[in-house]
């Protein structure tokens, strides 16, 4: 009861109610490519969830699959079959795992992508390199490559796509974006690819993110919706839809790759605080409305 009084309340704030009763996604519906980052969901069971998705009318999840996820990898070959069967309840089988792999041979690969694939999962989420500055920048890059090329491999033989994440901060590669493609050169998309963070990019390249995005365009093969804008010198996380630039980005990626999977990330609130559950939920389901507005226009 409690949970049903938690999503009536999430939708009513995001005035969609229509939308708590079945639905099923055409298959060309622009909201099926919606997935919702599951860091502020793990409170929830995989069978909640799903009703969730189904009420908010979206496509799938980014599941967390990683050491203090929502799965641990050790438990996924018995979780990861259970969570894709709730989602296949409710007509939702859009999926990516986020995870803890960034080499050919880390364990996981086993646990969890050799799990995932016959499942049908096509996406996964890489963790990221980060830079030594005690080092010299491009001896690095070249070793990253290097991972990258033998993990791109195992992708291949797997019919999975690795997702890179650029992330904003000091020492990861692809901050800056126009390293990535140091790392991601003559890797194909289909087996690598750059999973696009219009919060990152337009933090870290506050007027450049535009060439950056231009370099790595061949290469993007998911975006990462979430928002931020500078206020008093600091960064101030909220409400998609706060920043013109990220809209902006939002948009030029949408004109170059209309069909790859857009993930929601409501981060803004912390996951970890059991008494803003009912707040994180009305925020996702907020965003979400933000996310159907863009793709409508």
């Amino acid at each position: 009861m409690l949970h049903r009084r938690a999503c009536l309340r999430s939708l009513a704030a995001a005035g969609v109610l229509a939308t708590v009763a079945r639905s099923s996604l055409a298959a060309d519906s622009p909201q099926r490519l919606i997935y919702v980052f599951t860091k502020p969901l793990q409170h929830l069971s995989f069978s909640q969830a799903a009703d969730y998705l189904q009420a908010w009318d979206v496509g799938g999840v980014e599941a967390t699959v990683r050491s203090g996820g929502w799965i641990e990898p050790m438990n996924a070959p018995d979780q990861l079959p259970a969570l894709v069967d709730e989602l296949r309840r409710v007509d939702r089988q859009g999926m990516i795992l986020t995870s803890d792999i960034n080499q050919a041979d880390h364990p996981d690969v086993a646990r969890v992508l050799e799990v995932a694939a016959p499942l049908g999962v096509r996406y996964f989420r890489m963790a990221y390199y980060k830079y030594d500055f005690d080092k010299p920048i491009l001896p690095q890059l070249d070793g990253f490559a290097r991972q990258a090329q033998d993990l791109a491999k195992v992708c291949q033989q797997l019919k999975m796509t690795g997702l890179y994440q650029n992330h904003a901060g000091a020492a990861h590669v692809g901050a800056p974006l126009w390293d990535l493609m140091e790392v991601l050169q003559g890797i194909a998309p289909s087996q690598i690819a750059v999973a696009l963070d219009i919060r990152h990019a337009t933090i870290e390249a506050t007027e450049s993110w535009r060439s950056g995005y231009a370099r790595l365009r061949d290469q993007v093969g998911a975006i990462f919706a979430k928002d931020a804008v500078f206020a008093n010198g600091k960064i101030d996380d909220g409400p998609l839809g706060r920043s013109q630039k990220g809209k902006q980005l939002f948009q030029l990626i949408r004109a170059d790759h209309p069909t790859i999977p857009i993930s929601l990330h409501m981060e803004y609130l912390d996951h970890r605080k059991a008494d803003l559950a009912a707040q994180r939920l009305e925020a996702i389901a907020t965003d979400i409305q933000t996310l159907k507005g863009w793709l409508a226009e």
